[in-house]
């Protein structure tokens, strides 16, 4: 699964690699669910444009967006199954920007934090899906879920899952409304490309947002 993640590069670096327009993003080290966002969509003209949703999707035909938190991830096994991701796996997927994501191993009786990034330390983005809900009196919430994947061999020692990240060449296959390949992107990412180290158990806390969350553990 997916429960934190990370986005701390300047918003020039974001805006370039995603292909966007220019956005006042912040350096956040620890982003949690029911937090809000920044997330990549395809536009009517064929663009990309920038949405801020709120992580922890609501389906459209919900009555109340209560229990959105625990659908922060969604299964890319069963994304054409469920009628939670359906639609939106369909019609609605997008991209959300991160450079670096969390995972706990079980350690005995505790659950060790591990940081993952990529190799190089750089932007990618998760394979994500989007929906619009709207109450009886007009209130208008969007919000995602990250797709996940098995597990490839590095992150298998820490969980069994992972987040779908998908390589730059392939965010138009994804972001492309009906088409038929993004069910062939749903791989995990390869493990040469990725970097893993252990990290303190500050980030176990959604209020604790600063660089020491995905320091090596002991690092000064």
């Amino acid at each position: 699964m997916c429960g934190r993640f990370t986005l701390t590069k300047p918003p020039d670096q974001i805006t370039r690699h995603f292909a966007v327009p220019p956005a006042a993003t912040r350096p956040r080290y620890n982003i949690a669910p029911t937090q809000t966002v920044w997330a990549v969509r395809a536009a009517q003209d064929g663009s990309r444009e920038l949405m801020q949703p709120t992580w922890g999707l609501i389906p459209s035909w919900t009555r109340e967006p209560a229990g959105a938190a625990r659908l922060i991830n969604a299964r890319a096994e069963t994304l054409t199954q469920k009628p939670t991701f359906r639609a939106a796996f369909r019609e609605r997927r997008c991209l959300i920007p991160a450079d670096g994501f969390y995972e706990w191993q079980p350690v005995g009786k505790r659950k060790q934090p591990w940081y993952i990034q990529l190799q190089d330390g750089g932007v990618f983005g998760f394979g994500g899906l989007w929906e619009r809900w709207r109450s009886l009196d007009g209130e208008l919430i969007e919000s995602c879920a990250i797709v996940t994947v098995p597990a490839n061999e590095a992150m298998a020692a820490v969980h069994d899952r992972m987040p779908l990240i998908l390589a730059p060449e392939n965010y138009d296959a994804w972001l492309a409304p009906g088409q038929s390949r993004p069910a062939e992107l749903l791989q995990p990412y390869p493990s040469e490309r990725l970097r893993l180290y252990p990290v303190s158990t500050l980030v176990n806390r959604p209020g604790n947002d600063a660089p020491a969350c995905c320091q090596p553990l002991g690092a000064p």
